[in-house]
């Protein structure tokens, strides 16, 4: 699996590895069971801090998304562990609140908007 990180992004880059491994399991890139490289190796291989990536997967692992074993090892969960938190849903709430508010400032219309949205849903 390739990831993608873009140093001149104003998203956390801790952030950026998160999604991109949510992103590589709901395409199938990452299957249930698979490890993850290292702490350590996944932060030589991008060419970042080690505690950015084990922000990420302690966030991962918070999430159900990803169980971490003493020995550094970071294994993709069953989907059965991925139910979502009224926690999560307040967060997608911020999230989509902070998106209709810049898409209204800059003039976007609903009917726009919802279709990107339905765009990106159906996309996986």
């Amino acid at each position: 699996m390739i990831i993608k990180i873009d140093m001149a992004m104003d998203t956390p880059i801790y952030e950026q590895l998160r999604r991109e491994i949510i992103k590589g399991i709901l395409n199938g890139q990452l299957t249930s069971g698979e490890v993850l490289p290292s702490v350590r190796n996944m932060a030589e291989s991008l060419s970042i801090n080690m505690h950015t990536v084990s922000k990420a997967y302690q966030k991962l692992k918070a999430e159900g998304f990803l169980s971490l074993q003493r020995n550094n090892r970071a294994t993709i969960n069953d989907k059965e562990n991925y139910a979502y938190t009224k926690e999560y849903l307040d967060m997608v709430d911020v999230e989509i609140e902070r998106i209709v508010i810049e898409a209204k400032c800059k003039g976007l219309k609903k009917e726009v908007l919802m279709d990107i949205v339905e765009k990106s849903y159906n996309k996986y």
